[in-house]
């Protein structure tokens, strides 16, 4: 699940050099994690409960959500074997599900990203410099490129390119590239491996098993983290 944590590893700030629609996702996405690191901070220290914890964590994690096409992406991972020729795909496991089957592989999906990946994501830029580029840009499509040196984790200076499309008006991530590893086939290849050997539903009964495991988890780590600050103080 390691690749999960690729879209969330972003920046505190940005230059400004190219202003471009496709910058203010990066942007907002950033807000977002900063709100929701600071969300939890408050209930670390007591100053609220964790129902209103988890009732504004939930309302960042929807609106940092929206700046994900994940229905595109869910779509792009279920699609295998790619011919060149052709320009088709040979195999598709997307095609051949209803709207309803197609729904619900991206309810889950969006809810593992936000259980797995939002509440760590902040924890990944303690101390850092960045540059950022626009590397391509148009009407409906754009790459943004940030590189990161993390001063006190050298393991964590990367590369990544962001790719933004325009969505019915609105520009949203459909895929990244982290050090010349991109995302949505590293999804296609997990996706297919477990479709191939044993079934799509097994895959479904698999990603719905470690959204739960995920989520109990995250319940004990956070309230193992207020005990901890609070036996602190």
């Amino acid at each position: 699940m390691h690749y999960l944590l690729s879209i969330m590893i972003l920046v505190s700030s940005l230059s400004y050099a190219e202003d471009v629609p496709a910058k203010k996702v990066v942007l907002n996405m950033l807000d977002g994690f900063n709100k929701m690191a600071d969300n939890k901070a408050k209930y670390v220290k007591g100053e609220i409960s964790y129902k209103q914890y988890m009732s504004t964590d939930s309302t960042l994690a929807d609106r940092t959500s929206k700046l994900i096409d994940f229905y595109d992406v869910c779509e792009k991972s279920l699609k295998y074997d790619y011919d060149s020729t052709t320009k088709k795909f040979r195999s598709d496991h997307w095609a051949c599900k209803g709207e309803n089957d197609r729904n619900n592989f991206v309810s889950i999906f969006k809810q593992l990203i936000e259980s797995i990946v939002y509440p760590i994501a902040n924890d990944y830029f303690g101390s850092y410099n960045m540059t950022h580029s626009v590397l391509e840009s148009s009407k409906n499509k754009a790459v943004i490129r940030s590189i990161v040196q993390n001063k006190k984790k050298r393991r964590m200076n990367f590369i990544m390119d962001w790719y933004i499309q325009n969505n019915n008006g609105e520009w949203k991530i459909y895929d990244v590239d982290v050090d010349g590893e991109r995302w949505v086939p590293s999804f296609r290849s997990q996706f297919n491996e477990v479709i191939s050997k044993k079934s799509y539903s097994k895959l479904i009964d698999l990603m719905k098993k470690k959204l739960k495991e995920t989520k109990d988890e995250r319940a004990k780590t956070d309230k193992a983290d207020r005990l901890a600050a609070k036996k602190g103080a």
